[in-house]
């Protein structure tokens, strides 16, 4: 679900035909997708370096920009999930059965907790390595802790002080950006916003 929203599925319409997006969009976009990117690259212990657009390979770039799409749409995803599991159970009227042993957490604890056992793994040195080189995916923990960190709801379910390492202030979302990027940026002219530089260069972006 979240893939409608990653930095491919954003450049398609209703239909999955390919879509034209305005500079504006495009650049607010980014904005917003670039947090993805230091967000992993912080998990790894690297920095995003400028891309020369021109290097071959798979997996080009940081750990960051290989998993971006993942990341992006885990989050997304995850958002879009838990609301519409909230709006369910409100229209159910009562609270979900409990599962013995997890009788005392709350019905919001729960379902973060079936989100992050989805990527429960066991995996050898071996494998973990390659897949590090090789998938477009983080490993699981890093895809539990990324997305359930950008989330509110998972902060108020388990009551995480702010500024914490699962509610840090500089979240990462698609939806919104820093209010003062906005202003400053629809208050120029066309001519004058500011371009995207070669980090995002990928697919002709």
């Amino acid at each position: 679900m979240g893939h409608g929203f990653d930095d491919s599925g954003i450049k398609l319409g209703k239909d999955g035909n390919e879509t034209k997006l305005s500079d504006e969009m495009i650049e607010l976009y980014y904005k917003r997708a670039e947090c993805f990117l230091d967000q992993f690259n912080g998990y790894w212990g690297v920095t995003e370096g400028d891309y020369d657009d021109e290097t071959p390979g798979y997996g080009r770039g940081s750990m960051g920009r290989k998993t971006r799409g993942e990341n992006i749409a885990d989050t997304t995803g995850l958002h879009t999930v838990f609301e519409a599991y909230r709006n369910l159970r409100e229209k159910k009227g009562k609270p979900e059965e409990k599962l013995p042993g997890f009788e005392d957490y709350t019905d919001d604890q729960m379902f973060f907790i079936s989100f992050a056992a989805t990527w429960c793994q066991v995996v050898t040195p071996k494998h973990a390595e390659m897949m590090k080189h090789h998938d477009v995916h983080s490993p699981g923990h890093l895809r539990v802790i990324g997305a359930l960190s950008n989330t509110n709801d998972f902060a108020r379910a388990f009551q995480c002080p702010e500024g914490s390492a699962m509610n840090p202030e500089d979240k990462c979302n698609i939806w919104k950006a820093d209010e003062d990027f906005l202003a400053d940026e629809l208050n120029k002219s066309p001519c004058d916003r500011r371009k995207r530089s070669s980090r995002w260069a990928l697919h002709g972006w």
